[in-house]
Protein backbone atom coordinates (compact mmCIF):
# COMPACT_ATOMS: atom_id res chain seq x y z
CA UNK A 1 0.00 0.00 0.00
CA UNK A 2 2.83 2.65 0.60
CA UNK A 3 4.36 1.73 -2.48
CA UNK A 4 1.28 2.55 -4.36
CA UNK A 5 0.81 5.47 -2.27
CA UNK A 6 4.22 6.97 -3.19
CA UNK A 7 3.95 5.98 -6.58
CA UNK A 8 0.65 7.49 -7.34
CA UNK A 9 -1.34 4.45 -8.86
CA UNK A 10 -4.77 4.90 -10.03
CA UNK A 11 -7.23 1.61 -8.55
CA UNK A 12 -6.43 -0.23 -11.67
CA UNK A 13 -2.95 -0.13 -11.54
CA UNK A 14 -3.23 -1.18 -7.77
CA UNK A 15 -5.70 -4.20 -8.19
CA UNK A 16 -2.67 -5.45 -10.83
CA UNK A 17 0.50 -4.70 -8.17
CA UNK A 18 -1.72 -6.21 -5.36
CA UNK A 19 -2.58 -9.55 -7.58
CA UNK A 20 0.97 -9.98 -6.95
CA UNK A 21 0.09 -10.47 -2.89
CA UNK A 22 -1.92 -13.49 -2.36
CA UNK A 23 -3.43 -11.48 1.09
CA UNK A 24 -4.16 -8.99 -0.73
CA UNK A 25 -5.71 -10.62 -4.17
CA UNK A 26 -7.86 -12.00 -1.27
CA UNK A 27 -8.32 -9.01 0.53
CA UNK A 28 -9.62 -7.60 -2.86
CA UNK A 29 -12.19 -10.47 -3.87
CA UNK A 30 -13.57 -9.78 -0.26
CA UNK A 31 -14.44 -6.01 -0.94
CA UNK A 32 -15.83 -6.90 -4.36
CA UNK A 33 -14.33 -4.82 -6.34
CA UNK A 34 -14.78 -5.85 -9.88
CA UNK A 35 -12.60 -5.70 -12.95
CA UNK A 36 -15.76 -2.97 -14.23
CA UNK A 37 -15.66 -0.57 -11.04
CA UNK A 38 -12.00 -0.60 -11.04
CA UNK A 39 -11.77 0.52 -14.70
CA UNK A 40 -13.97 3.38 -13.68
CA UNK A 41 -11.76 4.61 -10.64
CA UNK A 42 -9.00 4.48 -12.59
CA UNK A 43 -11.05 7.27 -15.25
CA UNK A 44 -12.38 8.99 -12.83
CA UNK A 45 -8.60 9.37 -11.22
CA UNK A 46 -7.04 10.14 -13.97
CA UNK A 47 -9.54 13.02 -14.81
CA UNK A 48 -8.38 14.64 -11.22
CA UNK A 49 -5.10 13.57 -11.86
CA UNK A 50 -3.87 14.55 -14.97
CA UNK A 51 -4.07 18.01 -16.10
CA UNK A 52 -4.92 17.59 -19.55
CA UNK A 53 -8.99 16.39 -18.96
CA UNK A 54 -9.63 19.66 -17.07
CA UNK A 55 -8.08 21.55 -20.32
CA UNK A 56 -9.65 20.02 -22.92
CA UNK A 57 -13.12 21.06 -20.67
CA UNK A 58 -12.02 24.77 -19.88
CA UNK A 59 -11.12 24.52 -24.32
CA UNK A 60 -14.89 23.66 -25.04
CA UNK A 61 -15.94 26.68 -23.56
CA UNK A 62 -14.12 28.89 -25.79
CA UNK A 63 -15.74 30.65 -28.48
CA UNK A 64 -13.84 28.99 -31.72
CA UNK A 65 -13.74 25.83 -30.31
CA UNK A 66 -13.49 22.75 -32.98
CA UNK A 67 -14.36 18.95 -32.56
CA UNK A 68 -11.01 17.54 -34.07
CA UNK A 69 -8.33 15.83 -32.00
CA UNK A 70 -5.40 17.72 -34.16
CA UNK A 71 -7.11 21.08 -33.34
CA UNK A 72 -7.43 19.71 -30.02
CA UNK A 73 -3.77 18.94 -29.96
CA UNK A 74 -2.43 22.18 -31.46
CA UNK A 75 -4.11 24.20 -28.92
CA UNK A 76 -3.00 22.35 -26.04
CA UNK A 77 0.19 21.22 -26.63
CA UNK A 78 -0.20 17.51 -27.15
CA UNK A 79 -0.39 14.68 -29.72
CA UNK A 80 -3.43 13.93 -31.30
CA UNK A 81 -3.30 10.44 -29.37
CA UNK A 82 -3.21 11.64 -26.50
CA UNK A 83 -6.35 13.68 -27.04
CA UNK A 84 -8.50 11.10 -28.18
CA UNK A 85 -7.51 8.89 -25.18
CA UNK A 86 -8.69 12.17 -22.75
CA UNK A 87 -11.78 12.32 -24.65
CA UNK A 88 -12.57 8.41 -24.42
CA UNK A 89 -12.57 8.96 -20.73
CA UNK A 90 -13.95 11.83 -20.26
CA UNK A 91 -17.03 10.14 -22.25
CA UNK A 92 -15.99 7.19 -20.01
CA UNK A 93 -17.16 9.07 -16.98
CA UNK A 94 -20.31 11.08 -18.31
CA UNK A 95 -18.50 14.70 -18.05
CA UNK A 96 -18.31 14.82 -22.18
CA UNK A 97 -21.07 13.44 -25.04
CA UNK A 98 -20.12 12.29 -28.22
CA UNK A 99 -22.41 13.41 -30.85
CA UNK A 100 -23.07 11.02 -33.97
CA UNK A 101 -21.33 13.88 -35.78
CA UNK A 102 -18.48 13.77 -33.73
CA UNK A 103 -19.45 16.84 -32.59
CA UNK A 104 -18.50 17.06 -28.55
CA UNK A 105 -20.75 18.42 -25.49
CA UNK A 106 -19.85 19.22 -22.18
CA UNK A 107 -22.46 17.88 -19.95
CA UNK A 108 -23.35 19.12 -16.64
CA UNK A 109 -22.70 15.52 -14.60
CA UNK A 110 -21.32 14.68 -10.93
CA UNK A 111 -19.25 11.86 -9.71
CA UNK A 112 -17.28 10.57 -7.15
CA UNK A 113 -14.01 8.33 -5.97
CA UNK A 114 -13.39 6.66 -2.51
CA UNK A 115 -11.50 9.52 -0.68
CA UNK A 116 -8.44 7.46 -0.33
CA UNK A 117 -8.59 7.71 -4.49
CA UNK A 118 -9.61 11.34 -4.75
CA UNK A 119 -6.61 12.37 -2.30
CA UNK A 120 -4.05 10.41 -4.63
CA UNK A 121 -5.56 12.71 -7.80
CA UNK A 122 -5.31 15.74 -6.15
CA UNK A 123 -1.67 15.08 -5.20
CA UNK A 124 -0.82 13.65 -8.41
CA UNK A 125 -2.43 16.47 -9.91
CA UNK A 126 -0.44 19.71 -7.49
CA UNK A 127 2.53 17.79 -8.97
CA UNK A 128 1.49 18.22 -12.44
CA UNK A 129 0.98 22.01 -11.76
CA UNK A 130 4.82 22.22 -10.52
CA UNK A 131 5.98 20.99 -13.22
CA UNK A 132 3.52 22.98 -16.11
CA UNK A 133 4.51 26.66 -13.84
CA UNK A 134 7.99 25.67 -14.38
CA UNK A 135 7.58 24.86 -17.98
CA UNK A 136 5.65 28.32 -18.56
CA UNK A 137 8.59 29.53 -16.95
CA UNK A 138 10.77 29.06 -19.40
CA UNK A 139 8.44 28.94 -22.55
CA UNK A 140 6.12 32.18 -22.43
CA UNK A 141 6.81 35.47 -22.29
CA UNK A 142 6.30 37.85 -18.88
CA UNK A 143 3.11 39.80 -20.69
CA UNK A 144 1.48 36.61 -20.93
CA UNK A 145 2.01 35.27 -17.54
CA UNK A 146 2.66 35.74 -13.88
CA UNK A 147 4.62 34.05 -11.46
CA UNK A 148 4.91 35.94 -8.10
CA UNK A 149 5.59 35.39 -4.75
CA UNK A 150 5.39 36.63 -1.34
CA UNK A 151 7.06 35.35 2.03
CA UNK A 152 5.94 36.72 5.55
CA UNK A 153 5.87 35.17 9.38
CA UNK A 154 2.40 34.30 10.84
CA UNK A 155 0.43 32.93 13.20
CA UNK A 156 -0.57 29.46 12.58
CA UNK A 157 -3.33 29.52 13.75
CA UNK A 158 -5.07 31.90 10.78
CA UNK A 159 -4.23 29.03 8.42
CA UNK A 160 -8.20 28.16 8.46
CA UNK A 161 -8.59 31.99 7.72
CA UNK A 162 -5.70 32.31 4.92
CA UNK A 163 -7.21 29.31 3.33
CA UNK A 164 -10.67 30.76 3.17
CA UNK A 165 -9.80 34.11 1.41
CA UNK A 166 -7.50 32.15 -0.92
CA UNK A 167 -10.32 30.12 -1.97
CA UNK A 168 -12.79 33.13 -2.24
CA UNK A 169 -10.13 34.82 -4.14
CA UNK A 170 -9.74 32.17 -6.87
CA UNK A 171 -13.62 32.32 -7.55
CA UNK A 172 -13.90 35.72 -7.67
CA UNK A 173 -11.02 35.72 -10.16
CA UNK A 174 -12.67 33.06 -12.12
CA UNK A 175 -16.10 34.71 -12.10
CA UNK A 176 -14.05 37.93 -13.72
CA UNK A 177 -11.96 36.72 -16.46
CA UNK A 178 -14.65 33.72 -17.56
CA UNK A 179 -16.53 37.00 -18.78
CA UNK A 180 -16.33 38.02 -22.54
CA UNK A 181 -14.60 36.49 -25.11
CA UNK A 182 -13.32 33.58 -24.37
CA UNK A 183 -10.58 32.15 -26.30
CA UNK A 184 -7.52 31.03 -24.35
CA UNK A 185 -7.22 28.80 -21.37
CA UNK A 186 -5.41 29.23 -18.18
CA UNK A 187 -4.31 27.74 -14.94
CA UNK A 188 -4.29 29.21 -11.68
CA UNK A 189 -2.32 27.24 -9.42
CA UNK A 190 -1.69 28.78 -5.70
CA UNK A 191 1.20 27.42 -3.15
CA UNK A 192 0.67 28.41 0.25
CA UNK A 193 3.09 26.54 2.56
CA UNK A 194 5.35 26.59 5.84
CA UNK A 195 8.87 27.28 5.10
CA UNK A 196 10.12 26.31 8.89
CA UNK A 197 9.87 23.57 10.61
CA UNK A 198 8.69 23.33 14.70
CA UNK A 199 9.81 20.52 17.41
CA UNK A 200 6.40 19.81 17.23
CA UNK A 201 4.36 20.34 13.99
CA UNK A 202 0.95 22.51 13.70
CA UNK A 203 0.08 20.72 10.27
CA UNK A 204 -0.68 16.70 10.21
CA UNK A 205 0.83 14.45 7.70
CA UNK A 206 -1.31 14.91 4.77
CA UNK A 207 -3.77 16.72 6.17
CA UNK A 208 -4.20 18.37 2.77
CA UNK A 209 -3.07 17.24 -0.46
Amino acid sequence: MRIADRLLLDPQERSELFSQFRMLRYQSELEGQTEEYRLLSAAQFRVVGEWEHFAVLSLMRTKDFKSSADWISERLGLTSARVRDVIQRLVSVGMVELAADGELKRVSSQYRTTDDIADLSLRKSHHQSLELARNSLERDSVSGRDHTWVMFAMDPKKLGMAKEKIRRFQDELSELVEAGDQTEVYRLSMHFFPLTRSKKSEFGENDEN
